[in-house]
Parts: structure tokens; C-alpha cells; sequence
């Protein structure tokens, strides 16, 4: 219980619960509905489910090393996120489509990422936004994914599909 209205301002706007080693629980921050603003650097958080707040707009994730999986829908219900930091979290919890709902954002920061289809996927979707992006492993990853030669036919038809279906949400 983070956010308990019973214990927090109705109206607050930023946390900072930083190296705590909270694992948060399904509902942990419920009652946040004002929080613009979550800092969990440095703790034990395996997923981003818990995350149930209309108006965050920057998610600070750096060395979150358990991360272990992000759904397609992990930010279906936080589209007004601009910012979110990954430096130093597990890269290969990211699919090519796990962004998408992200119509607001403008900024990220990714962890390392090895130079693959999925990664390209992503990197491709940033890059048509003109998003400001910066990548642990930026320099060779940029020139890596540039080159690499994927099936852009599945990768299209799955980023069609994604678009389509997170603009009827």
C-alpha cells in the first residue's frame, strides 16, 4: 500500500520511493490518480502491472534489474507518458510493440539491447516519431540496426495491427 488515500495527499504528484527494495503488488499504487511523476530506481519490480495512474507522465525505472517481462499492455492505460527512463534494466523484457500506446511519449532512455528484429522494430517505431532516444549501447546499436536485414513484412503487419488497435482504445 503506496498510495492509500488513508495515508498520502489526495493531491500528490510525485513519489520518490527509490532503492527501497519494495516489490510492489497488483494494486500498490491505486488511489495515485493525481501522480504525474514515480521514481523506483533500484528496486525489486518484476513487472509494470501495478501501474494504475491516469496521469503519470514520467516512469524513472533506472537499474531495475528484475524486470523481467512488459506486456503489449503493460502501458495500455498510461498514454499521457512522455518520459520513462530503462537505463540499466533488463533489455530483453521489451517486445517490438510494447510501446505503441505511447502516443504522448517524446523521451526514453533504453537499457542495452542486442542487435536484433525485435530491437530494430522498436528502434524503427521511435525513430518515425523523431523521439528523443538514447540506447546504453547507442553508438554500435545504431549502425547495427540500421543494417540488419529483417522479415519487414511481419514486422509491419504487427505494427499496423498494434496502431489500429490502440487507437480504438
Amino acid at each position: 500500500r503506496y498510495c492509500d488515500t488513508q495515508f498520502v495527499p489526495e493531491n500528490l504528484i510525485q513519489l520518490d520511493v527509490e532503492h527501497n527494495q519494495i516489490t510492489p503488488t497488483h494494486h500498490a499504487f491505486l488511489g495515485c490518480n493525481k501522480l504525474q511523476t514515480l521514481y523506483l530506481a533500484g528496486n525489486r519490480l518484476k513487472t509494470l502491472d501495478f501501474l494504475y495512474m491516469p496521469e503519470l507522465t514520467y516512469l524513472y525505472l533506472f537499474e531495475s534489474r528484475n524486470l523481467s517481462t512488459l506486456s503489449n499492455s503493460t502501458f495500455s492505460c498510461k498514454t499521457k507518458l512522455s518520459r520513462i527512463n530503462f537505463k540499466y534494466t533488463n533489455g530483453d523484457v521489451m517486445n517490438g510493440t510494447v510501446l505503441h500506446y505511447l502516443k504522448q511519449l517524446n523521451e526514453i532512455i533504453l537499457p542495452q539491447m542486442e542487435c536484433d528484429c525485435t530491437v530494430r522494430e522498436i528502434w524503427q517505431w521511435l525513430r518515425s516519431r523523431n523521439m528523443h532516444y538514447e540506447i546504453e549501447n547507442d553508438e554500435d546499436l545504431d549502425l547495427c540496426l540500421s543494417q540488419l536485414e529483417c522479415n519487414t513484412s511481419a514486422t509491419i503487419t504487427n505494427y499496423q495491427r498494434n496502431e489500429t488497435s490502440a487507437e480504438n482504445d
